[in-house]
């Protein structure tokens, strides 16, 4: 029996993923507008990195929660938005 295939996850996401959310504590959690939400989305879906549910980048998720497109003091990795 093959073994399941196991998402890639890059090096290092989960201490970026702690250094956004201390950040996000810092501006009191602050979430982005719903247009600027929507934009990052539609970035995101057309993006090359995304494989469907998270960044191959930066190994954020890109649907569900926690989703760091919603937080007012994050930005993408490759400088989308």
């Amino acid at each position: 029996m093959d073994a399941p295939a196991t998402a890639h996850k890059p090096k290092g996401t989960v201490k970026r993923f702690a250094k956004a959310v201390v950040k996000h504590a810092a501006t009191g959690f602050k979430k982005t507008p719903d247009d600027v939400f929507e934009m990052r989305q539609k970035e995101c879906a057309k993006c090359e990195h995304n494989n469907g549910k998270t960044c191959n980048k930066c190994g954020c998720q890109i649907v569900g929660w926690p989703n760091k497109l919603a937080w007012d003091s994050e930005s993408c990795p490759v400088g989308k938005w």
